[in-house]
């Protein structure tokens, strides 16, 4: 096998596992006799859009107001706020789908300051304590495309073909290629059965 890097420098291999998520392996040219079923799943294959929002805390005001940690709002800005006990201790705001992109189209600071307004209103204890620090889009990276796929609609039976198939030398891995799993447990499932596939081949 042969992987050709965007700097032009070439690397060979016997076996490749690619984990690459296919919402950037979309990207890259594959010269290789792949199954249909193995194609379409590639370029069709929806990735679910999620923007993150940090907001600095100066005290965990969470631990004494008497509400749950964690804030679940129909707020197209807010939605949900998991607070991340540390030091500092912070507020992370989850986003997800259209909300997710409607904050990648705002000012970041701009963005911020309206969050934490919006806190404020809603958790009176947060008043005074919030501070941005950063937003995280999974869909402006370029080696992402999205947070995790999710399955669209006609796309289950190619996608059943896909996490069934063997490579001969180039295999797939990646939460994407998970029969039980999601997430990380499903890229540790799937990354241990290419792996195995790689070992038979040797």
């Amino acid at each position: 096998v042969e992987v050709m890097l965007a700097n032009g420098k070439r690397l060979r291999a016997k076996q490749v596992v690619c984990t690459i998520p296919f919402s950037a392996l979309r990207g890259i040219s594959i010269d290789a006799n792949l199954p249909e079923a193995l194609r379409s799943t590639i370029e069709r294959l929806p990735y679910t859009k999620a923007s993150f929002a940090f907001l600095h805390a100066s005290t965990s005001f969470w631990k004494g107001d008497g509400l749950p940690e964690t804030i679940w709002t129909d707020d197209p800005l807010i939605g949900r706020v998991f607070a991340l006990d540390g030091d500092p201790p912070l507020l992370k705001v989850w986003l997800n789908g259209p909300r997710a992109e409607a904050l990648d189209r705002m000012e970041p600071a701009t963005a911020g300051k309206e969050m934490i307004r919006r806190i404020e209103r809603i958790r009176p204890s947060a008043q005074g304590k919030l501070e941005y620090l950063d937003i995280f889009s999974w869909q402006k990276q370029p080696f992402a495309g999205g947070i995790y796929h999710h399955i669209g609609t006609g796309l289950g039976a190619s996608l059943a073909a896909t996490v069934q198939h063997r490579g001969r030398r180039l295999h797939f891995a990646g939460e994407h290629m998970a029969r039980l799993a999601s997430g990380m447990e499903g890229a540790l499932e799937s990354g241990e059965r290419a792996a195995l596939m790689v070992l038979e081949k040797l």
